[in-house]
């Protein structure tokens, strides 16, 4: 499976000030949340998938937006289906997901299966979120 940003990218990043800035698709960088056990200053990059408000469900492999699919072109790659998360033992929080996204978190997926993200960690508040990829270069 292809990396969000493949190794050895040159990559431009814009921090995010404010949280209309974002939009669904965007690569985010960000960092976990302090009720993780992973500590705060670890941080991934991601897709952002689901906003505030927004009724989010995972199921069958797809990725369905206040009842419609989402369609968006990253989202062709990622892989929603439950299994057990290889990374230290963590596991899927569930095997499907059916969630109203709470105010101020997004949902954020990672391309590799078995990636740190919202599938494990829940949502993540807009204050970890610290910067969206604008641009990437593969030398």
């Amino acid at each position: 499976m292809e990396p969000l940003v493949p190794t050895g990218s040159i990559v431009i990043m814009k921090r995010i000030h404010n949280i209309d800035e974002l939009k669904r698709g965007d690569i985010v960088h960000w960092n976990f949340p302090s009720y993780t056990s992973i500590p705060s200053n670890t941080s991934t990059l991601g897709i952002v998938v689901g906003f505030p408000n927004e009724h989010l469900e995972l199921k069958h492999g797809d990725i369905w937006i206040n009842d419609q699919i989402a369609h968006i072109r990253p989202f062709q790659y990622v892989y929603t289906k439950s299994e057990p998360n290889v990374l230290e033992g963590y596991k899927m929080k569930q095997k499907y997901m059916n969630m109203i996204i709470p105010k101020n978190t997004f949902y954020i997926l990672c391309l590799d299966r078995n990636a740190m993200d919202s599938r494990v960690v829940g949502p993540i508040p807009w204050t970890n979120i610290k910067s969206k990829v604008i641009e990437h270069i593969n030398p």
